[in-house]
C-alpha cells in the first residue's frame, strides 16, 4: 500500500475490542492482515499492525503467534519467503523463535524452508540469531511416503542441493546464448553448501547421522556420485580434446622454426634476418611454442590426476583454465607467426596487411567466444569461495 498512515487512522478509530478482532480476522487459507503483510514484506503496514494490537494489551502476543492452516505464524512465512527485513523487525517483538521453529502440518523447521526456498542470506541470519537451530532435523509427520528430507540437518540438506547458493546473476546467465553449463561447474557450484559449514562451530560438521552412521560430508559424496562421474566424464574428455589441439600446434611452429620464410643465404643466414618482420616471427614463433608446450603439460596433469570430488573445488578448475589460457595465447601466437611469414614471403600492399591479420585473427575471436563462458564461471566460483571474506571467516576456526 502507497499510505499505510490509511490503515493506521482506520485501525484507531475502532474500539479495542473490535481492532483485535479485526487483526485476528483470517481469510480462507488462515492468513492474518500480519500474514499477508510479512508475505509481500510491506514492512510499514506490519509495524503498524504490531504496534497497535500491542494497545490491546496481552492479546497482541496472539496476533503475533497466530498460525494459519498450515501451522505458519507470520514469523514463520517470513523467514521461508526469505524476508529479512520483516523477519527481523516481528523477532524482536516475539523475542523467543522457539514456538516459531516448525509449524504444525509436517513440522519443517524454519530453518530448513528457507533453505529450501534458496534464502541463504535469510537462514545465515536465523543461525547468527540461534545457532540451534543448526541442530533441528526437518521431520514430515504426516507424509504417507518416506521422503528423502527425513531426519535431516540444514547442512545435510545442503548437501543435497547442487543448486545452493547460486545467485539470481548466475541464473540469468544461464539463459544467455554463450553460457556453458557444465557438469563440473554444477559440481563446483555444489561445493557451496561449505559456506554454511564456514559460520558453524567446527564440531557440527563431525555429527553423524543415526541412521546411517555418516557425516555431512559423506552424505554429499553419496549424494553426488552421478554427477561426479559426469564431471569426471567432461574434464577428461576436454582435456584429451584440447591436449591433441595443443600438439598440432606445438607441432606446426617446431616445423616453422626450421622452415625459415625467404630462405638462407649462401653463408646459411636467413635471407630476411635484418627485416623487422623476421623478428616478429621469430619471437611469437618461440611463444608459441612454449605456451602450447605448457598447455599440454597442464592437461596431461588433469588426465592423469585421481579427479575425486574435492578436486573440483580448486585443484582442477586451475588447472583447467590455466591450460585454456595457454591454449588461447599460443592459438594467437601461432597465427601471428603464420602472418608475419606470409608477410615476409610475398610482401603485400598495406592495404592487405590488415585483412590478412583479421584473417588470422578470426579463429582466435572464436576460440575466445567458445571458452571465454567457462572461464568466467570458474573464475566466478573462485571469487566466491576463495574471496578475502571467506579465507577470513576459515581464519576464525583456526
Amino acid at each position: 500500500m502507497e499510505d499505510p498512515r490509511l490503515i493506521q487512522e482506520f485501525l484507531e478509530r475502532l474500539t479495542p475490542e473490535t481492532r483485535l478482532g479485526v487483526l485476528k480476522q483470517t481469510d480462507e487459507f488462515g492468513n492474518t492482515g500480519l500474514h499477508e503483510a510479512a508475505v509481500v514484506e510491506n514492512y510499514d503496514v506490519a509495524r503498524i499492525l504490531v504496534d497497535l494490537s500491542r494497545k490491546s494489551g496481552d492479546a497482541y502476543k496472539g496476533l503475533v503467534e497466530t498460525k494459519n492452516r498450515l501451522g505458519e505464524t507470520p514469523v514463520y512465512r517470513a523467514a521461508a519467503l526469505g524476508k529479512t527485513k520483516v523477519l527481523q523487525m516481528l523477532t524482536e517483538q516475539v523475542g523467543d523463535l522457539r514456538c516459531h521453529f516448525d509449524r504444525e502440518k509436517d513440522d519443517m523447521t524454519i530453518l530448513h524452508m528457507a533453505v529450501l526456498s534458496q534464502h541463504f542470506e535469510t537462514a545465515i541470519w536465523l543461525l547468527n540469531h540461534d545457532s540451534s537451530l543448526a541442530e533441528k532435523r526437518a521431520r514430515l509427520k504426516y507424509s504417507s511416503k518416506p521422503n528423502k528430507l527425513n531426519r535431516l540437518t540444514c547442512l545435510e540438506l545442503l548437501a543435497l542441493m547442487p543448486t545452493a547458493f547460486k545467485s539470481t546473476d548466475d541464473m540469468k546467465k544461464m539463459r544467455s546464448p554463450f553460457h556453458y553449463r557444465t557438469w563440473i561447474y554444477c559440481l563446483m557450484s555444489a561445493f557451496s553448501w561449505k559456506s554454511v559449514k564456514e559460520i558453524m562451530p567446527r564440531h557440527y560438521a563431525m555429527h553423524r547421522d543415526k541412521e546411517k552412521n555418516i557425516t555431512a560430508s559423506d552424505l554429499f559424496d553419496l549424494t553426488h556420485e552421478d554427477q561426479l562421474r559426469k564431471a569426471q566424464e567432461w574434464i577428461k574428455e576436454t582435456a584429451q580434446a584440447c591436449s591433441i589441439l595443443a600438439i598440432l600446434i606445438a607441432t606446426v611452429v617446431f616445423t616453422a622454426a626450421f622452415t625459415v620464410p625467404g630462405g638462407n643465404n649462401d653463408r646459411g643466414f636467413p635471407n630476411f634476418l635484418t627485416s623487422p618482420l623476421f623478428y616478429v616471427f621469430t619471437v611469437t614463433d618461440v611463444a608459441s611454442l612454449s605456451l602450447s608446450l605448457s598447455s599440454v603439460v597442464m592437461f596431461l596433469s588433469i588426465l592423469t590426476s585421481p579427479r575425486e570430488s574435492s578436486d573440483f573445488l580448486s585443484n582442477l578448475p586451475f588447472k583447467l583454465t590455466t591450460g585454456f589460457i595457454l591454449l588461447f595465447f599460443s592459438v594467437l601466437t601461432s597465427m601471428i607467426t603464420f602472418s608475419a611469414s606470409l608477410l615476409l614471403i610475398i610482401r603485400l600492399r598495406k592495404k592487405w596487411t590488415a585483412t590478412l591479420y583479421a584473417a588470422a585473427i578470426f579463429p582466435v575471436v572464436v576460440l575466445a567466444l567458445m571458452v571465454f563462458p567457462v572461464y568466467a564461471n570458474f573464475a566466478a566460483n573462485f571469487k566466491d569461495y576463495w574471496g578475502p571474506s571467506k579465507k577470513k571467516k576459515r581464519a576464525h576456526w583456526r
